[in-house]
């Protein structure tokens, strides 16, 4: 793939749901993992044809401090582990053959789903066509919702700089209705510190007010901890529609701002919990909304959540 290692690509058209690979572990560690010394001399253990495949393996440079003592094969191996692991089920960790190939995108196609018998499924997220990369997320939903230099931040980890559509134009997590027609939307620029133009009036806001709004809305969203998280954001979450309603620019827009979307998201199940239902439909639909809009309408755990909020409101009606 240009500018990036080995990669998939789908023969096929691929539907939602289908499974496009299923393999067995080239290496695993299952239950725990181990120290990276123990890792390394438990992979040399290995048939040579595994050890060979974990070799050819995409293997990124590491911290210098935590590649002390190794060198040769053996670091080829614990860069290999690090770069390309995948979290078991059960707490260990595992190497896939074909699997680990998948590059990484922030609007994946694809997800990796290991077993708790080890056994890798690489499942499709949405339509893949003939020809198209199968990609995957490194990294969580929850945190593949979150604002684009926070995904770098965590990519960081294996050596590369994502570039993705969703990281190198306008930060689609990151809206606020325009100030100016309170019709469009506006977003902020990866590259500048600016808003895009309005769709809607083709006016673009100043940087300064709307960027001193997120700050303050982020420094709420730190505050929440402890057992009474999921309340406090429900509270907060409220304040939010209604500070929106009143001034467009005095709060994220609901279904276009991480911020807002993961406020929807404990709001719903707050208020799931308190038997509202059907509050915790609607707001359950804003996260969705926004989450579809991010991934492409690919299938997400926010979109299963909203639905079993509908089905509640519905079962409570």
């Amino acid at each position: 793939m240009e500018g990036k290692g080995k990669g998939l690509r789908a023969t096929e058209d691929i539907q939602t749901g289908d499974v496009l690979i299923q393999e067995a572990p080239l290496y695993s560690e299952r239950g725990h993992t181990l120290t990276p010394v123990q890792s390394v001399e438990s992979m040399k253990a290995l048939p040579q044809e595994n050890l060979e495949s974990i070799q050819e393996l995409a293997a990124s440079e590491g911290k210098k401090l935590r590649e002390v003592g190794f060198e040769d094969a053996d670091l080829v191996l614990l860069r290999a582990l690090r770069t390309n692991a995948v979290a078991l089920p059960d707490g260990g960790q595992a190497l896939y053959s074909i699997s680990c190939r998948a590059n990484h995108s922030c609007q994946p196609n694809a997800a990796l789903h290991p077993g708790m018998d080890g056994v890798m499924r690489l499942t499709a997220l949405r339509t893949i066509h003939a020809g198209e990369e199968v990609n995957v997320s490194y990294i969580g939903e929850a945190e593949l919702l979150r604002n684009t230099s926070r995904r770098q931040e965590l990519l960081k980890r294996w050596g590369f700089e994502c570039r993705c559509p969703r990281c190198v134009g306008a930060d689609g997590t990151r809206g606020f209705l325009c100030p100016s027609c309170n019709g469009g939307r506006v977003y902020a620029s990866t590259s500048e510190n600016k808003w895009t133009s309005c769709v809607a009036c083709g006016t673009s806001p100043s940087w300064q007010h709307l960027h001193e709004v997120e700050e303050v809305w982020e420094r709420h969203m730190q505050s929440l901890k402890g057992p009474a998280a999921d309340d406090m954001a429900s509270a907060m979450y409220d304040g939010l529609v209604s500070s929106v309603v009143q001034d467009p620019a005095s709060a994220p827009w609901p279904d276009a701002h991480w911020i807002a979307a993961k406020l929807a998201g404990s709001a719903a199940k707050a208020l799931l919990r308190k038997g509202d239902a059907a509050g915790a439909a609607v707001a359950a639909q804003f996260h969705s909304s926004y989450a579809r809009r991010v991934l492409l309408g690919a299938v997400s755990r926010a979109s299963a959540e909203a639905r079993g909020f509908e089905a509640a409101a519905a079962a409570k009606e």
